[in-house]
């Protein structure tokens, strides 16, 4: 009887794992990741996409939704706190496997992590004191490269991505050991001690059987001291070609 009940149990939490994009769903968001890193906006910063007259702020939350609406037609609610609340309710959060030493379990990770994946980071700045989890960051997890190495697109504050190399909107490296940020004694002050270190701590999955999300957007932005005020668009990018692209 303890057998079966564990067989049901392992049963259940693969199917909640299998909603896996189709390849269409995988190029288009490939796409429209490496489309929105050519304009090359800046963190946070205020942009208006060339098919609308509304400005989206590209801070790391706004920039995963705008994707996954762009590309996938899917919402969710616009900060990472909210994200990962709204994921962790419909049972579609996972947390990632660890080491005997506490740390990301890559490999196995690896094996469990599917293209389109959101990922949800914690204590990577000065978060509100009412946040728990602290949660800060998120990013869209988009396979591994030829090498092996994991990918990962959405807006960083800093790093080198595919296209851009200050941050911004673009496709970047993913290693879930890496510190990207921590709390420190003095808020918004770089040159602070810092207090705990941010940690990668979990990933959420659209459940297959409920690809339409009705959710009442949320306007609040997460209050990430990085941030700054939105006072105009980004300059036209240009295509490969060298033509540009007009909004």
């Amino acid at each position: 009887m303890t057998g079966m009940k564990l067989f049901v149990i392992v049963f259940l939490f693969t199917i909640s794992l299998a909603a896996e994009l189709s390849k269409a769903e995988k190029d288009n968001l490939t796409k429209t990741a490496q489309w929105l890193a050519l304009f090359d906006i800046k963190y946070s910063k205020a942009w208006t996409p060339p098919d609308s007259n509304k400005p989206v702020k590209l801070d790391c939350s706004g920039t995963v939704q705008y994707l996954y609406s762009k590309a996938l037609s899917k919402t969710m609610p616009r900060d990472s706190y909210s994200q990962y609340n709204f994921f962790k309710d419909k049972g579609w959060m996972f947390e990632p496997p660890k080491t005997r030493d506490n740390k990301i379990n890559t490999e196995e990770l690896k094996k469990q992590l599917q293209f389109g994946d959101l990922l949800y980071w914690q204590n990577s700045y000065n978060v509100p004191a009412d946040r728990e989890p602290p949660v800060s960051h998120v990013m869209i997890y988009m396979g591994m490269d030829d090498t092996g190495i994991m990918r990962v697109a959405g807006s960083n504050t800093w790093g080198d991505g595919l296209i851009t190399k200050a941050g911004g909107p673009d496709i970047y490296i993913f290693d879930p050991n890496q510190k990207i940020g921590c709390v420190r004694e003095i808020e918004g002050d770089k040159k602070s001690k810092c207090l705990r270190d941010s940690a990668f701590i979990g990933f959420a999955r659209f459940d297959a059987d409920k690809q339409i999300i009705d959710v009442t957007p949320n306007e609040k932005d997460d209050l990430d001291p990085d941030n700054v005020i939105p006072k105009e668009d980004s300059p036209d990018p240009m295509k490969p070609d060298g033509t540009i692209l007009h909004r």
